[in-house]
């Protein structure tokens, strides 16, 4: 339910502070202060002192944190007061914490303005609630809600009563000073390349070994602020968090707080890393940009630091590991898109993939082109006029070429193939 209080300065009329709702079970105050809530003694399970915060478990294991309750000096330190659903307002006795931080509270109801003054001291002597201040939230004007814990309330009978000494220190609330064990941080999932290097692209931390009915808090700044959580996990910003700032603790029902369990070195990465490029190192067909080539070498540009590669010949269907900036294709002819790359950071975040246009890789060199004499293969003279037909003799200049490939280019040479001329 709602949590709401009213907070004044020690030295002013609490009646004048504004309403306010007490957000994730925290009221932090800012100096010696008046603290009103709107809750009746029999609310109250247990009351706390840990460091300088009172920690409040209510019956039904809501908990409220008041920071710096005892952080003015003991001279100092601030008042609170319960108002119940019939009214009644009470002052809280919390008396002296024991060694556990456990508080022996009585709650001392006040009938009227002088039992007030009286008890909490004049505003000239250290603050409380002014005589029309008590009068008017006794008429009903103030705060709702309820946020604490105490020692065990005795409704509008006046609280718990006096400690006689004899009840072994338990300060009536059952005897449980004991803290819960500390509960367990895990990430959900170290997906980055070593299992427990603590980079990975999962926020999640999973929170175990949580008590029974216990509230849990979790901190990602090493205990300076804390967050209430549910369930049993909680989510992490992208970023990156020292060791131990992440943290968690949990306080079982009687208000007993557990140690704190810390994280190492978190990197959480959500962010995928920008597609590699590809390309073929040489493109030696006819056109520079046809595809065809007898350079089987794909390049690998813009691979972020430290990330894995991945390459694939058929489309995505199947991937193989890269190594350094490129890899061989095997001869053949690849459709549009068949050749990919891909790119996986340190965090396991995939790239998008880029690809290749049709490729086609030959390489295999052609067969020679014949040359005949008329009939015969190889080169030939067109017509051999000499007196012997095979001896070479001509007076005709032409030399035919046969058995071409479809497409290739052909050069002749004059002087032993010291020099080409494209044909």
């Amino acid at each position: 339910m709602t949590v709401s209080a009213k907070v004044s300065a020690r030295s002013e009329d609490l009646n004048q502070a504004p309403l306010i709702d007490v957000d994730n079970g925290t009221l932090s105050l800012e100096q010696p202060s008046n603290v009103l809530l709107k809750l009746s003694p029999d609310q109250v399970e247990q009351v706390v002192r840990q460091g300088d915060d009172l920690i409040v478990t209510l019956s039904d294991g809501q908990v409220l944190r008041i920071t710096d309750f005892y952080g003015y000096g003991e001279t100092a330190t601030s008042q609170l007061y319960l108002l119940g659903e019939d009214n009644q307002l009470y002052l809280a006795d919390l008396g002296v914490a024991q060694s556990n931080g456990l508080l022996v509270a009585d709650y001392i109801p006040l009938d009227d303005s002088s039992g007030l003054l009286a008890l909490a001291g004049d505003t000239a002597g250290g603050g409380g609630l002014s005589a029309a201040g008590i009068a008017a939230i006794a008429a009903g004007v103030g705060v709702a809600g309820a946020v604490a814990a105490g020692s065990g309330g005795g409704g509008g009978g006046g609280g718990d009563a006096p400690d006689d000494g004899n009840d072994g220190g338990d300060g009536g609330n059952g005897g449980d000073i004991t803290a819960p064990n500390t509960p367990v941080l895990s990430l959900a999932s170290d997906t980055g390349a070593e299992t427990d290097d603590g980079i990975t692209n999962d926020a999640t931390v999973n929170v175990g070994g949580l008590e029974a009915n216990a509230t849990w808090e979790y901190s990602t700044d090493g205990g300076t602020s804390w967050t209430t959580g549910t369930g049993t996990s909680f989510e992490l910003a992208e970023g990156t968090y020292a060791d131990g700032d992440v943290q968690v603790r949990q306080t079982d029902v009687a208000g007993n707080v557990s140690p704190v369990d810390a994280l190492g070195p978190i990197t959480v990465d959500l962010s995928a890393p920008v597609a590699p490029t590809i390309s073929l190192a040489n493109d030696t067909g006819a056109d520079i940009a046809d595809g065809i080539t007898n350079d089987a070498t794909v390049n690998i540009d813009g691979l972020e630091a430290n990330a894995a590669w991945e390459y694939s010949t058929d489309g995505g269907t199947t991937w193989t590991t890269g190594a350094g900036t490129s890899f061989e294709l095997g001869e053949g002819t690849y459709a549009d898109g068949d050749v990919q790359v891909r790119q996986t950071d340190v965090a396991g975040n995939v790239s998008p993939v880029d690809a290749l246009g049709p490729i086609t890789v030959d390489l295999s060199a052609p067969v020679a082109p014949t040359i005949s004499l008329a009939n015969d293969t190889g080169i030939s003279l067109a017509n051999d006029t000499g007196a012997d037909i095979a001896d070479g003799i001509t007076n005709d200049a032409t030399v035919n070429i046969d058995g071409l490939e479809a497409n290739a280019t052909w050069e002749y040479s004059t002087d032993g193939g010291t020099t080409w001329t494209t044909g």
